[in-house]
């Protein structure tokens, strides 16, 4: 049961705080420019996931949770990430 969540989760994570740690290091931006893009990569999945997810008859039990538990997760990550960076 929570095989595809932890998959989802661990990808858009995975990849959206390597490229957001990648592009805060990299970009030439001041520094509240660099954490909106890395907050931003962080954010969670928005709600028009379940409509799309019921209306192309998908799973969407599974949608809504994984919206739910991003909604989770990004709320302490984008905590984590400005106290680190403040």
């Amino acid at each position: 049961m929570w095989k595809p969540f932890i998959k989802v989760i661990v990808i858009k994570y995975g990849v959206g705080l390597a490229a957001g740690i990648i592009l805060f290091f990299v970009l030439p931006f001041d520094d509240m420019f660099r954490a909106t893009v890395l907050l931003g990569l962080v954010l969670p999945t928005g709600m028009a996931v379940i409509p799309y997810a019921v209306q192309n008859q998908l799973n969407d039990k599974l949608a809504g949770g994984i919206v739910n538990l991003k909604n989770i997760i990004s709320f302490i990550f984008m905590w984590v990430i400005f106290l680190v960076l403040t």
